[in-house]
C-alpha cells in the first residue's frame, strides 16, 4: 500500500519544529497547529508533537482537541507530570473539576518518578483552588 505522506528527513523535521514553536511562542497558534499537525502524521510516537499540538488547541481555547492531543502525548510518555498539568487546566476550563483533580492526581504520581519542587507545589496550589470551586 503507497503511503501519501513523502518521508521528511529529521533534519527537515527539527527545522519545522522550530518554526511550529516559533509560532505558538507569538500566540500563532493556527499556524503552530498546522505544523504540529503535520508533525504528528510523520512522526506520531513523538509525545512532543503532541504536546505542542496541545498547546496550540489549549491557546486557541479549543479545549477538547487539546486534551485529545495530550492525550496522545500521555500515552507515549506517562510519566511526564507537565502533560498531566495541562490537560488538568483544559478540562478545568471546560468547567470538569473531577477530570482536572484526576488529572492532578496523575501528575502528582508522575512527579514520584521525576521530582520537581516547583512543579510540585503548583498541582497542590492548583488542587488547593480548583477543590474549592
Amino acid at each position: 500500500m503507497e503511503t501519501l505522506l513523502k518521508p521528511i528527513s529529521p533534519s527537515a523535521r527539527n527545522l519545522l519544529y522550530s518554526i511550529a514553536y516559533a509560532h505558538l511562542e507569538r500566540s500563532a497558534h493556527q499556524d503552530g497547529e498546522t505544523l504540529f499537525r503535520l508533525l504528528t502524521m510523520h512522526e506520531p510516537a513523538n509525545p512532543t508533537y503532541w504536546i505542542g499540538l496541545g498547546m496550540c488547541h489549549q491557546g486557541a481555547k479549543a479545549y477538547e482537541k487539546a486534551v485529545q492531543a495530550y492525550g496522545m502525548a500521555v500515552l507515549l510518555e506517562k510519566d511526564n507530570p507537565h502533560i498531566h498539568i495541562k490537560a488538568a487546566e483544559c478540562f478545568f476550563a471546560l468547567n470538569d473539576t473531577k477530570k482536572a483533580l484526576l488529572a492532578l492526581t496523575c501528575a502528582k504520581q508522575a512527579l514520584k518518578l521525576r521530582p520537581e519542587a516547583a512543579l510540585e507545589q503548583q498541582v497542590d496550589l492548583l488542587r488547593s483552588i480548583w477543590s474549592n470551586k
